[in-house]
């Protein structure tokens, strides 16, 4: 699997809102983790569609400094 590294994120205190650092360059320390609140922050419009989502978790959410990538497949096992 092939991925790109993740930009560092920060809130600006002067506007409050999510931006990137661009002091830091971008890397490859992602996070792995899931857990029932996380349920809702990885789940994609094509995901229903395609059975498959790769992408970042929590969009639209402050999370940390990295955005976390999320690999999601169903599989069916016969």
């Amino acid at each position: 699997m092939c991925s790109e590294p993740s930009r560092h994120y920060a809130i600006n205190p002067h506007s409050g809102k999510e931006e990137f650092m661009r002091t830091l360059c971008p890397a490859w320390a992602d996070r792995v983790l899931y857990n029932d609140r996380m349920d809702s922050l990885f789940r994609h419009d094509s995901f229903c569609a395609s059975g498959l989502y790769y992408g970042l978790v929590g969009e639209e959410v402050y999370i940390g400094q990295h955005k976390p990538v999320a690999l999601h497949a169903s599989i069916c096992l016969k």
